[in-house]
Parts: C-alpha cells; structure tokens; sequence
C-alpha cells in the first residue's frame, strides 16, 4: 500500500501513473482530496478542542483552589468533551474509507515500464530458470517425497541461489 503523504504530495504523478496502465484515476482515487481533507479538518478541530478543554481544567482547578464557583466551567468542559469525541469518531469513519481507498490503488510502474493496457502489452527482459524447473520443483513438492517440508521456501531460480563448493 502506498503511503497516505506520498499520496497526498505526488496525486498528479499518481493520475498519471494509473493512466499509464489503462486506469481511471477518478475511479481508483474517487474523492481522496475531499476524504483526506474532510479527515484533517476533524482531527484539527478535535486537537483544539483538547487544548482548550486543558486550558479550562487548569481554570476550574485555580478556581476550586480558590474556592470560587466552577460549575460554569465544568458544564462547558463536559460539552467540550463530548463534541471532541463526536469528531473523533468521526474522524475515525473518515480514517477506515480512506484506509479502504488507499488498499485498492495498486502499485505505480517504474518509469523504465514501457505503457501498456493488458497483460498482453507487457514485455520479457529477462528470465531466471525455465518453465521445466519450475514444472520439475513442482512435481516433486506434489509427489510428496517430501513429507516434512512444511514452511520451506523453495528456490526456483535454475540454479542461482545453488551453494557452490
């Protein structure tokens, strides 16, 4: 998944890219700018009203200690909280959508792929190995001559990785 700040920095170049592989940007991204935004402005409001909710604790305990009337204060500090928790929460609904849309973008091709629409485009530069050992690790994982090879990995790479004496 691709960071949400790089996201929010390189949309332009994230268009472009979802372009590149035959995608519709305002399909894939929909209404991220608005959804990211809507999500900062509710944890912004939400940090500013902690801060005042501490300014006036500080308040309502100078004037208990004083031994002055806060309940003024206290009513005000019980309704801060309460709307901070309501924008809390719904920053946290703002969070998972944006979560879910950032899930579905999928990887940005190097600026080396030449572009394509389909699989069909796409090009071999190289390859490791031959479809024979792929097919030969395959048959004997499946023949089960190995019956306590749970959790290995195989190498498939005709022979790259092999330790050489």
């Amino acid at each position: 998944m691709l960071d949400l700040g790089f996201v929010r920095e390189h949309l332009p170049l994230i268009e472009e890219k979802l372009r590149l592989r035959g995608m519709d940007p305002g399909e894939v991204l929909g209404d991220f700018q608005a959804l990211d935004g809507e999500r900062r402005r509710l944890i912004t409001e939400a940090e500013t009203l902690k801060a005042q909710r501490n300014r006036a604790a500080e308040e309502i305990a100078r004037l208990k200690k004083e031994k002055k009337d806060a309940e003024q204060l206290i009513a005000q500090n019980k309704e801060m909280r309460t709307r901070g928790e309501e924008l809390e929460k719904q920053a946290a609904e703002k969070e998972e959508k944006l979560r879910g849309l950032m899930a579905s973008i999928p990887n940005l091709p190097h600026s080396s792929v030449p572009p394509g629409k389909s699989p069909a485009d796409n090009q071999e530069i190289r390859r490791w190995g031959t479809p024979a050992d792929v097919g030969r690790a395959v048959a004997a994982i499946a023949s089960g001559a190995f019956p306590f090879s749970t959790g290995n990995v195989v190498y498939v790479d005709g022979g790259l990785n092999v330790n050489r004496l």
